[in-house]
């Protein structure tokens, strides 16, 4: 008997590694012995040192680790195949999920002008190093300069990698760093 029959990991980033627990257990009333373990799919494994023949006795219980970490941006399938001396076998378990690339991180803050003399607005753009996620990104923006006036946040559109908003310098009266 598994715990399960399908595994379903959801979106999980390039990259990173999902882990979901399958646990085997042998309710009958002789010794389970399970032969053959296959893995089908590309990204899919069992975490572990996890080979056959695994001997169960009746009652006992065998907790597998199966993990999905992901290396195309792409819905993908497998399987978990279990060959057994139970009547029932084999026995598949399925296996599901997407890969997603990886939420945008910022990479890089740019201005139109180098540097400003007297009063102004400057078209500005931040950079991300990978498309904004579903919900978009919300990048924080501050100004060391108390010349220098920039809105709070500016949001990346979901999808996008940059985002532009406006830089106002105000007239200097003294020198400011």
């Amino acid at each position: 008997m598994i715990s399960t029959s399908a595994v379903e990991f959801g979106a999980v980033p390039i990259g990173q590694t999902a882990a979901a627990t399958v646990t085997l257990s042998n309710s009958g009333s002789g010794s389970l012995q399970i032969n053959n373990i296959q893995v089908a799919g590309k990204d899919f494994s069992l975490a572990g040192n996890v080979s056959a023949p695994i001997n169960l006795a009746n009652g006992a219980q065998y907790n597998m680790t199966v993990q999905f970490g992901p290396t195309v941006a792409a819905a993908e399938t497998g399987t978990i195949t279990l060959t057994t001396n139970s009547s029932s076998s084999p026995v598949t378990i399925s296996l599901s999920g997407t890969g997603e690339t990886p939420a945008g991180v910022l990479s890089g803050l740019s201005c139109t002008s180098g540097s400003m003399t007297g009063a102004g607005s400057d078209a500005c753009t931040v950079t991300l190093n990978n498309p904004a996620g579903s919900g978009g990104l919300a990048v924080s923006l501050a100004s060391s300069n108390s010349a220098v006036t920039v809105p709070a946040s500016v949001t990346v559109a979901a999808g996008a990698t940059t985002a532009t908003f406006t830089a106002t310098v105000s007239a200097v009266t003294t020198a400011e760093n």
